[in-house]
Parts: C-alpha cells; structure tokens; sequence
C-alpha cells in the first residue's frame, strides 16, 4: 500500500510533442524587474517567500510586457486558505505562459522612501508564450477539498469531467512538488468520460495521508488538477517548478482546462 504523500510540486512531463511551426512567432523574450514592498513592523512571511513573490511579479510584469494583460495560468490571487480567506480558484482565461525564466539579479533593499519598508526585486529574462482561446465547453468540476487539514488527515477528493479527457494532478508545497495522480507505479492510465463522478484516490489500496514538511505551524498546499483533450505522459524527473511550468505551458491552451485548490496542512 502506498502511504505516503509528499506535498511537493510538479507538474505533467514529458513536453508534448513540441509546439514548432508558429511557436517563435507566438513567444517572445523580454527583461523585466519584478517588486514586492513590505513593511518590516508587522513581517509574518520569511524571506524565502517575499523572494517567490518577487519572482512571481517578475513573471507577471513579463505576461503584461508582452500580452498587455496580467493573466496567466499562474497569475491568481491566492492566499492562505485559512479560514475566510480560503478561495477555490478556477482558470477561465489565458493570454499568456511563462515559457522559460532565467533570474539575473535578486535580493532585497531598503526603501528609500520609508525606513520601515523594504523591497524584495527579481530581475529576470523571461520568455513569455502568447496564450490561445480556450475551448469554452472544455471543463470539469473538483469537489470536496477543505480549507484545512491536520497532519495525518486522508485527503479525498471529486473530480467531474465534463468532457472526456486525460487528468494529471500535481501537489504544491514549500517549493517542491510530485505528481499526484496518476502513480504510474500503480495507476492504470486511462480516459475520463464525460459527466461520471471520480472518486479519489481511485484505488482502493491507496491512501493520501497528509504531511507537513516545515517547522513552521501551518504549510500552505495547492493542488493543480490539468484536464487535457489528449494523453501527455508527465515523464520529467524533476521537481523544480519552473520545469513543470514549461511542460503545462507546451500545452495549447484549448487544449487544456486547469483548476486549482489551495489548503492548510496544521
């Protein structure tokens, strides 16, 4: 029986076979600085997260630069999920992907303008991939996550195509990530048919019991449900985010549907 669940992160493998032809064209590379001003009387978050944010709004200044819009499959407001600030968050929309992103400079400064400020800055060359149209009528629904959950908790879990389609689940924490389902050691891979209720974990002889892989007293976890049209075996041996970013981004946008949920493990 396989026991153990790791809250890493992720995310599908093995780039579909390469989008040629117009790729160059609908890709572009750009520099950009990425900042996150905080105030140093009341920090909760550690230095370590202000810097992903720092990353996170160099990406987003990239997808503006070149697409016009903040949106991207990565651009969401997502918070911690405790309490009333916990939000299930669907992607309708994108019109950007970051394709490639290479850090030049990052670190922190003190503000000139206030004392009690400091800025976290990235400055990166990121390669931002124009987004398609979705497919409207490509959707699924998850149901039966919890904002939070204690260390030991099974997690379970519905999943509700609407279409018939492939699923890969990637689960996100503290800046590594594994694939969630399918276990290619014990999952049969195999296509969702439309509109049939999937419980989860599939198999009976599975569990997904949760852990917390930090000191501190809450880790925030998201899961990242990636609903395709076709089969796109996940194979990259890797846990670096970035890496799984650019196998989602290979995907054609109307050819993919993604959901996230994000949750506390105490």
């Amino acid at each position: 029986m396989k026991n153990k669940f790791y809250l890493l992160i992720v995310f599908l493998s093995a780039f579909l076979p390469s989008i040629s032809g117009n790729e160059r064209e609908m890709s572009e590379t750009v520099k950009v600085r990425g900042e996150v001003i905080v105030s140093t009387r009341n920090l909760r978050q550690t230095f370590a997260e202000l810097e992903e944010e720092a990353r996170q709004a160099a990406k987003q200044e990239a997808i503006k630069k070149v697409c016009g819009e903040q949106i991207s499959i990565w651009d969401r407001a997502e918070s911690s999920a405790s309490g009333d600030s916990f939000n299930t968050l669907t992607v309708n929309r994108t019109t950007g992907e970051i394709a490639d992103f290479e850090i030049i400079e990052e670190g922190h400064t003190q503000s000139l303008v206030r004392e009690t400020e400091m800025i976290f800055y990235c400055v990166a060359k990121v390669k931002v991939k124009r987004g398609t149209d979705i497919d409207p009528n490509f959707k699924a629904k998850v149901e039966g996550i919890k904002s939070a959950y204690y260390v030991g908790e099974l997690l379970k879990f519905i999943v509700t195509p609407y279409k018939d389609c492939y699923l890969k689940i990637f689960s996100i924490a503290s800046g590594r990530g594994d694939l969630l389902y399918p276990d290619y050691d014990y999952d049969t891979v195999e296509q969702f048919k439309a509109n049939k209720k999937y419980a989860f974990p599939i198999l009976k002889e599975m569990d997904y019991p949760l852990e917390k892989n930090v000191p501190q007293p809450i880790e925030k976890t998201e899961l990242v449900f990636v609903f395709t049209k076709d089969e796109c075996p996940f194979n990259i041996d890797t846990h670096d985010p970035q890496e799984i970013e650019q196998w989602v981004a290979g995907i054609p946008t109307d050819r993919k549907y993604i959901e996230f949920r994000v949750f506390d493990v105490k």
